[in-house]
């Protein structure tokens, strides 16, 4: 079984992120993984309204180094602190920028082949498309993995 995980990692999704309840009910549809949320801005309720048996929130900080060693799917805003460290430890992700700066950063994953991006109409099944697609090709862990290979020292 796979691991996917979205929001924050500690840092970087908040509860306001546009399309975040759309994100969530495509990653909660998907059976064949564990899902770790981490989102800050989220309330106790929040949480526990989303928390399923594959799928649990998290509203504190937490080490990303121990989930993205076993991470297949990284899914967040874009902000570079999270993707530098997902293209370190050479994992997929699906970008749902919020601000220029991290569509900008989006599109040079884009190209790199290394993750996809979603658009500003992020509806769940434009998300479950992309999740399916990140999950089901390999050539976007391969590419991460060369990437990390490359430029990790």
């Amino acid at each position: 079984m796979g691991q996917l995980n979205l929001g924050n990692w500690g840092r970087f999704q908040s509860a306001r992120t546009n399309g975040l309840s759309r994100i969530l009910a495509a990653l909660i549809q998907r059976n064949d993984c564990t899902i770790i949320c981490i989102i800050p801005g989220f309330t106790p309720q929040d949480a526990q309204a989303w928390t399923r048996p594959h799928c649990q929130i998290q509203t504190r900080p937490i080490d990303l180094s121990a989930l993205l060693v076993n991470a297949d799917l990284v899914v967040n805003e874009g902000g570079h602190g999270l993707v530098t460290e997902t293209l370190a430890a050479g994992v997929p992700m699906l970008l749902a920028p919020e601000f220029i700066e991290q569509y900008m950063l989006a599109q040079r994953v884009l190209q790199l082949g290394v993750g996809l991006v979603s658009g500003a109409v992020r509806s769940t099944n434009v998300v479950s498309k992309h999740l399916s697609q990140l999950m089901g090709d390999e050539i976007f862990e391969v590419n991460a993995s060369k990437f990390s290979v490359r430029y990790n020292v």
